[in-house]
């Protein structure tokens, strides 16, 4: 896939998954920084770094249980 692509592969913002392939070739972090508007550049941040799934489906099993908990001493 040519570094072209990613940078803007059918949106207005690169790939959010630009930062994992290309780090390996050459200081893609410094380049994008360099070159797109700071919150463009944030949100690329954020959006490589989804939430962790067993994280979100053991906070959704607590809340759960909390749910069950208040309800039982109603």
């Amino acid at each position: 896939m040519p570094f072209g692509y990613c940078l803007a592969p059918g949106e207005p913002t690169p790939c959010y998954k630009i930062l994992d392939c290309w780090w390996e070739i050459f200081d893609v972090t410094t380049y994008l920084r360099s070159r797109l508007p700071k919150d463009v550049f944030v949100k690329l941040l954020e959006e490589r770094d989804p939430p962790n799934r067993l994280n979100s489906i053991l906070e959704l099993v607590e809340r759960f249980k909390n749910t069950k908990s208040g309800q039982e001493s109603d």
